[in-house]
């Protein structure tokens, strides 16, 4: 062997320098920090999967339970049209608090025509139910869940209405975001 490989045997002998010692940590640490960031990020997204079925299903769950109402008994509770659905509740499942929101309002179809040609202005019930969640499982946007309900027969005046208002000034002029204030003991 010549002089020039003797002395590079005598170097790969010697073992590691401490720059290698520092690359190959610094190496490692890089490699390890990227996999605990991934291992993180699919542990909340499975999180917020499981919250997102979770709100899915309770959202079906009030669907399929307002569909299998009478049609006078869909309605919130206080609200046009009365009912027996609570407007807003709270649920809590898997240590998540939901909040569901339920409402429901009459809508007139122009198949028919449309008020105030349509005298019978109600012509079916549109039911939206929302169900949203805080914390750091939190969507920027709730679940909703939209159905129209449909009375089985022809529509009838019985059991409520509707009520337009139409707000104009002296000159005869629609006032925009005009506010009005309605009281009813009744309902």
């Amino acid at each position: 062997m010549n002089k020039f490989h003797k002395k590079n045997k005598k170097r790969c002998e010697g073992g590691f320098s401490f720059i290698e010692i520092l690359i190959g940590i610094a190496l490692l640490l890089v490699v390890s920090l990227g996999l605990y960031g991934a291992f993180q990020l699919c542990i909340q997204l499975v999180g917020q999967s499981k919250a997102r079925i979770t709100a899915l299903s309770l959202a079906s769950q009030q669907m399929e339970m307002i569909r299998n109402l009478p049609y006078n008994s869909v309605g919130t509770q206080g609200g046009i049209p009365t009912g027996s659905l609570l407007q807003s509740e709270t649920i809590i499942r898997n240590d998540i608090e939901y909040e569901l929101k339920t409402s429901v309002i009459y809508i007139d179809d122009p198949f028919d025509g449309t008020a105030p040609a349509d005298t019978l202005a109600k012509d079916y019930k549109r039911v939206r139910t929302e169900v949203s969640w805080i914390g750091r499982l939190a969507p920027k946007e709730p679940v909703i869940l939209i159905t129209d309900i449909v009375p089985k027969g022809i529509e009838t005046e019985a059991g409520g209405g509707t009520l337009s208002v139409s707000v104009f000034d002296a000159s005869g002029i629609g006032v925009g975001q005009a506010e009005v204030h309605i009281v009813n003991n009744q309902v």
